[in-house]
């Protein structure tokens, strides 16, 4: 059985060398098409792990923009009012403490 083995093995080799050669008379060149399709691979790779990174930098950019749009929100809620409007408001509290004193 293991001398089976190895005359299997044997013979896929050879296969594989005919392969090879049949690639070469038809002028497919299969030594240089597996390194093209290894440039394309890394490439686009590349282009994976860049659009995986800026889309989680977009996502952090964007929670960052809506945080300091927020604050401007709250700070433009603390603006100083029109001082007759306030004095209106104010006035009697204000006669009323001066009365009790």
């Amino acid at each position: 059985m293991l001398f089976n083995l190895i005359v299997q093995i044997h013979h896929m080799q050879n296969v594989q060398k005919l392969a090879l050669v049949l690639m070469e008379t038809f002028y497919l060149h299969i030594k240089n098409g597996t390194g093209i399709y290894l440039n394309a691979v890394m490439l686009a790779d590349i282009l994976c792990q860049t659009q995986f990174i800026l889309v989680f930098n977009i996502h952090k950019f964007l929670l960052r923009f809506l945080i300091v749009c927020i604050d401007r929100q709250f700070f433009q809620m603390g603006q100083v009012g029109y001082p007759v409007v306030s004095n209106i408001f104010i006035h009697p509290f204000c006669q009323q403490r001066i009365a009790v004193v």
